[in-house]
């Protein structure tokens, strides 16, 4: 047919447009108070509450955010009446205050074993006289003060580790691996016999790791936390609130209580405070944007609705009701297996489908990717399908953050 020119199915790459997940927000600050945890960026709070059991989110300008959480980051511990600092003047060492008396104690400098792991990071046979050591943060645990601990000379970049002191013998001890070479250890808690550190790349775009130590076996060894169902490419922080760990990555945040599976939330959905109506929209392949043309649907108000795409400062939503578009039968014959699901499987390519939607009177076109179709009639040339998504401007939505 002549009229199926706005029914015609593109394929292009645009750098711009975000499918499949890569529309989630991060929030990679974390606050806490003995009521909530907040995992926070620089427009929206998310926040979790104990006592309801829920996570919501809240533009940042209108909640008061509790302090930063710096559990796990102290450089001052009370262990069994011993207070434990790192020394101003001599970041290597801890100064020990016993009641009214105080002395320091150095951590040596690294044996023969340490220096191997050293020496592999920084591809070179370095002396031991040759490295300095930090100590930051500290944390008690199972009778001994754990530190984490950083490892340089003048000329090699830093290398991450783990550190603890023994008040009974007052020995150290320590353990470093060159796949921590860049990190810096910026938080550390112990439980179920395990010391856990978050270490945080010097280029923080790099995002960061989570370690865990063996205190039985010695054993050090990287977190793989897609394994333990917490999705994310880039791990951004991590912190501890009662008897759980605050996760953040670039894609989730995580609550993960001791014994149980992590609790994740993504904002897979958005929802409309005020009045917003979904919009008829295609793409401009030349000028590479978004081209809105009216109104389509309503949004219900504090009605989640799911995510498809991003493009720009659109967002693709699945609308409050479905009605009947067109398509090439060539098109659907193709594609009709992925067309069917919410992920098209277009790789590095963005495939849209344009659809066109009977209206008021009017053939109006629908630029679509990732968007279930169901097909409910077959004509010579084209097909009907169901279909239940438009498009509205992200900046009048609040993201919605969905549990997994």
């Amino acid at each position: 047919m002549k009229n199926l020119a706005l029914a015609l199915s593109l394929l292009w790459s645009l750098t711009s447009l975000h499918a499949g997940d890569d529309f989630l927000l991060s929030f990679p600050n974390i606050h806490t108070s003995s009521e909530i945890a907040v995992f926070a960026n620089d427009r929206w709070a998310a926040v979790y509450t104990a006592e309801m059991g829920v996570m919501y989110t809240m533009p940042l300008d209108s909640f008061t955010l509790p302090p930063v959480s710096v559990s796990g980051r102290e450089t001052t511990v009370d262990l069994k009446d011993i207070i434990y600092s790192r020394d101003p003047l001599r970041l290597n060492a801890l100064h020990v205050m016993r009641g009214f008396s105080d002395s320091v104690v150095v951590l040596p400098q690294p044996s023969e074993r340490s220096m191997a792991p050293l020496n592999a990071a920084w591809k070179r046979e370095a002396t031991s006289g040759e490295v300095t050591e930090e100590i930051s943060p500290l944390r008690g645990y199972a009778g001994k003060l754990w530190f984490g601990i950083i490892a340089k000379t003048p000329t090699d970049e830093g290398v991450g580790g783990l550190g603890w002191y023994e008040p009974e013998t007052m020995r150290f001890g320590k353990v470093y691996s060159p796949e921590l070479s860049g990190f810096i250890p910026r938080w550390i808690d112990g439980r179920s016999d395990t010391i856990f550190v978050f270490y945080e790349h010097a280029d923080m775009s790099r995002g960061g790791k989570l370690i865990s130590f063996s205190i039985a076996t010695g054993q050090l060894a990287e977190l793989d936390l897609r394994g333990y169902g917490v999705p994310g490419d880039t791990l951004l922080n991590v912190s501890d609130w009662f008897a759980t760990f605050l996760i953040a990555t670039d894609k989730c945040v995580a609550i993960w209580a001791n014994g149980n599976d992590p609790w994740v939330w993504q904002t897979t959905a958005c929802a409309a405070r005020d009045s917003v109506w979904l919009q008829f929209a295609t793409f401009d392949t030349k000028s590479k944007r978004i081209i809105p043309s009216g109104d389509f649907l309503p949004m219900k108000l504090n009605m989640p609705a799911q995510v498809y795409a991003q493009f720009g400062n659109w967002v693709l939503l699945l609308a409050q009701s479905g009605v009947e578009a067109t398509l090439p039968a060539s098109e659907w014959d193709k594609r009709s297996e992925s067309l069917t699901t919410s992920d098209w499987g277009c790789g590095n390519k963005s495939c849209f489908a344009r659809v066109t939607i009977r209206a008021k009177g009017a053939d109006r076109a629908m630029d679509l990717l990732n968007t279930p179709l169901m097909l409910l009639s077959e004509e010579d040339d084209k097909v009907k399908v169901g279909m239940q998504a438009g498009w509205a401007e992200v900046d009048r939505l609040v993201p919605v953050l969905t549990k997994k």
